[in-house]
């Protein structure tokens, strides 16, 4: 059973993260407009990262009034501790409250969990081939936004 502090913990940096583009695309007026700045959005943010942080906030826009004030509040104030704060103790209330959001959403978040990649000269591309780095070599680990190169000693 996955634990709401820690879907708590992994939401709010994506929201964060994708704020500025979230606020617009809750401003957008027109299907088209809305596909640009998830376009560029995606430009910006890489494709997986998007998808995560706009598959979370479109769970969330459904949520009660405390929650959606506060996502919305974040979304102005992405950098204000406070807005943070408040964030993070309606959400956890609104995951507490309904478990099939926060199974929702954990669902969601296991799409941005890291690919071990293990073997020799092994290349792996991001979702749909666009704004990738070409890793190759062994012990390779890609997280959301960082790789580690792991030092392995042959036997």
């Amino acid at each position: 059973m996955i634990e709401t502090t820690q879907v708590v913990d992994a939401v709010v940096p994506y929201l964060i993260m994708a704020a500025p583009y979230l606020k617009q695309l809750a401003n957008s007026a027109s299907d088209e407009a809305a596909k640009q700045i998830g376009k560029t959005a995606a430009n910006k943010l890489g494709d997986r990262a998007w998808h995560v942080a706009h598959g979370i906030w479109q769970k969330l826009r459904g949520t009660k009034a405390e929650t959606s004030i506060a996502v919305e509040d974040a979304l102005t104030n992405p950098q204000e501790h406070v807005a943070q704060e408040t964030l993070r103790l309606y959400l956890g209330e609104a995951l507490n409250d309904n478990p099939s959001l926060l199974h929702d959403i954990g669902e969601i978040l296991t799409e941005a969990n890291p690919t071990n990649i293990e073997g020799s000269r092994n290349v792996n591309f991001g979702d749909q081939a666009s704004n990738n780095i070409v890793l190759t070599g062994d012990g390779i680990v890609v997280g959301s936004s960082n790789v580690n190169l792991v030092s392995k000693k042959d036997k």
